[in-house]
This record gives structure tokens, C-alpha cells and sequence, in this order.
């Protein structure tokens, strides 16, 4: 989840790539030919996924079940749970 300034500063890249990738004349916008054949740096492309056999990891402990993991997450959010809520004196 992205925090609120995160979410605006990306709303205002977006923005800025869109006015400069169009003009507004009227209300249709319309493509701005610049002869730019390359994407901005800004966006980055991945190549597709071929084979999901790749993204298979051994990071899972073998002496660890599923159950002890979920444990471990619950006990982590019960936590940061703690740390967020105000303290009563």
C-alpha cells in the first residue's frame, strides 16, 4: 500500500506524461507526434513471464510448517499493532 504522498506523486507523473504526450485542443486530446520512438525512462517495461518453474524458491525452512509461518506473521501484525495504537497511562 502506498502512503498518501506516494500516491499523489505518481498521480503527478502520470499527469505530467499525459501533457506531454498530448495536446488539448478543445475536448479531444490529441497525440503529440514528436518522433520519439522510445518510451520515457520513467516507464519500464518487463518481459513476459514464460515459465513459472522460475520463480520457485528454497527459502522455506524444512523443520517450519505453513501453520508456524501464519503464527509468526500473526504474532508480527499483533506487534505493530501494539507499537501503533497510543499508549494509556
Amino acid at each position: 500500500m502506498w502512503s498518501p504522498p506516494e500516491q499523489l506523486e505518481l498521480i503527478q507523473i502520470i499527469t505530467t506524461l499525459l501533457q506531454g504526450a498530448y495536446t488539448f485542443n478543445g475536448r479531444t486530446p490529441t497525440p503529440v507526434t514528436t518522433g520519439q520512438t522510445q518510451p520515457p525512462a520513467l516507464i519500464r517495461h518487463t518481459a513476459p513471464m514464460m515459465d513459472l518453474r522460475s520463480l520457485i524458491a528454497d527459502f522455506w525452512p524444512q523443520d517450519e510448517s505453513a501453520d508456524d509461518m501464519n503464527a509468526f506473521i500473526y504474532q508480527q501484525r499483533q506487534e505493530d499493532l501494539r507499537e501503533e495504537l497510543p499508549r494509556e497511562r
